[in-house]
């Protein structure tokens, strides 16, 4: 990063260089960002990009990468750098699964073309879930009297993707109270547009107009992202999984990076 003039790399560089540890409790951090991972970003541009995600460290990042062993890479658990595992074997001791193991989730994203070190997608990348559920039911299905939900073909349990998010929002709700920043958009009982409008009051404070009108529009583009920066700067979930937010009070469109849940199935 030395020769390089990016304002992103630059700061980035500035810290690593200028950083001790001592500064760590100095600055007051809490004891859970130990020994975590950690992105960076420009205090002008959290809300929109990572330093990560500029065009001069995603080069940079393809530089080195073209430059080193393309059959290893860096482990973003362990930092070690290893062969890069073309599958992952079966989970085995899974309850109710074979003894030969289970399979897991997986899924394909353009996110994992890793900035186009891998033009096509060579390597599965799983993860799992597992959780019980004792008298109780996991995904009730409004079509079958609040009956748990079943795969139709196979018959076991199932818990769709919008359960789990409703799940993650009314932890996140628990868990984090009034906390600044933890707000949920999608709860129950909640008018979207009543959400929305929050966002226009904060940016006109004095305009009459924003606590009557039925429809809101933003004057232009520098209000059209203001709006959207304060949706994704208070909402959990709006950050976490996106949100169209155009009904009549007119807040955008968010997009988070590529993430995706899936339905789970008993197995």
């Amino acid at each position: 990063m030395k020769d390089n003039d990016d304002p992103g790399l630059a700061a980035l560089r500035a810290f690593l260089e200028s950083w001790s540890p001592d500064d760590f409790e100095r600055l007051g951090w809490p004891e859970d960002m130990k020994d975590q991972n950690v992105i960076f970003a420009l205090e002008s541009e959290r809300l929109r990009r990572m330093i990560h995600e500029r065009s001069a460290a995603r080069s940079l990042w393809a530089r080195l990468s073209a430059e080193g062993d393309k059959s290893r890479a860096t482990c973003l658990v362990t930092g070690d750098r290893a062969p890069v595992a073309r599958l992952h074997p079966a989970v085995k001791g899974v309850w109710g699964a074979q003894s030969s193991g289970a399979s897991i989730v997986s899924f394909n994203l353009d996110a994992f073309t890793s900035y186009g070190q891998m033009t096509t997608i060579d390597n599965r990348y799983d993860f799992v879930l597992l959780f019980d559920v004792v008298n109780g039911n996991p995904n009730g299905d409004p079509d079958a009297g609040n009956l748990p939900r079943l795969d139709p073909e196979t018959n076991h349990g199932l818990v769709s993707d919008v359960c789990l998010k409703r799940k993650i929002r009314n932890y996140v709700e628990l868990a984090k109270g009034d906390e600044d920043r933890f707000s949920i958009y999608v709860k129950d009982g909640s008018i979207l547009n009543d959400q929305h409008r929050k966002a226009y009051k904060a940016l006109r404070p004095d305009s009459d107009k924003v606590a009557k009108e039925k429809s809101l529009n933003p004057q232009n583009d520098e209000e059209a992202l203001k709006l959207r920066m304060f949706m994704y700067d208070n909402f959990f979930d709006v950050r976490t999984f996106g949100a169209v937010m155009s009904t009549g009070i007119n807040c955008g469109q968010v997009r988070t990076r590529p993430s995706s849940l899936k339905s789970f199935i008993e197995l």
